[in-house]
């Protein structure tokens, strides 16, 4: 059983080789990175065998009224539910998150299938002109749409999408500078240098030592130093600066 970054552990071991688990998606970069013999999903919670994960949090809970479900059935894992006054209950398999319109109020079809292709092509980004090509609209329709539902351009767009992924990779792994750079679809160590610094005014080196520092002072692990950088980015960033 692994829950939350315990799932680090299990995939060290070996023995979550070729096996489906649930990664926390702020951690799931890394792993992914660390661990591609393990089918790492961004789930609530996976069964896979004997092999037991779950992203951490509430899903946590819901893992847990798996075990009772197979051992008493569901009328007892329901009444567990209801002491617990849980209204819902998820599955193995479902999401962690809200659906990508739901927090970016995006409603738009068209528009939401190409932030899908955005995300699942980090590594390797597509080109507009394809992705537009895909939903059967022209880079034009496609800029104006992007400029009124989400305020950015296409292109600026799935630059912070890379860099976000990158900056996660960068408070939450060891991989060198340079590999985090490839697997974030930039060209060159120095171009990925340049635009990261340009989105959070530090370095990649120097935002990883800062990081380094606050854990070694007691601010907690990764995971918190990267939440304190997203509220000082945040902040920088609703400042207008």
């Amino acid at each position: 059983v692994g829950i939350a970054s315990g799932v680090f552990s299990i995939a060290q071991t070996g023995l979550a080789d070729g096996r489906r688990c649930a990664v926390h998606w702020e951690q799931f970069p890394s792993f992914v990175e660390q661990f591609p013999c393990v089918a790492a999903v961004q789930a609530a919670y996976e069964i896979d065998g004997d092999t037991y994960s779950c992203s951490g949090g509430d899903a946590a809970f819901d893992m847990f009224l798996q075990f009772v479900k197979e051992d008493y059935e569901s009328p007892i894992a329901n009444r567990v539910c209801e002491k617990a006054t849980a209204m819902t209950v998820r599955e193995p398999g479902d999401r962690q998150r809200l659906p990508l319109h739901a927090g970016a109020a995006i409603n738009h079809d068209a528009l939401l299938k190409i932030i899908e292709q955005m995300e699942r092509h980090i590594d390797e980004p597509v080109a507009l002109e394809d992705m537009a090509a895909s939903s059967r609209l022209s880079r034009r329709q496609v800029e104006r749409i992007f400029s009124k539902q989400i305020g950015r351009s296409p292109a600026r767009y799935y630059l912070e999408m890379r860099l976000e992924r990158a900056h996660l990779l960068i408070l939450n792994s060891h991989l060198p500078i340079v590999e985090i750079a490839m697997a974030c679809g930039f060209v060159s160590a120095s171009h990925f240098s340049k635009a990261y610094r340009e989105n959070y005014r530090l370095t990649p080196r120097e935002a990883r030592s800062e990081a380094i520092e606050r854990r070694r002072s007691g601010h907690g692990t990764f995971a918190a130093a990267q939440a304190h950088e997203n509220r000082r980015t945040s902040n920088w960033q609703g400042s207008g600066t």
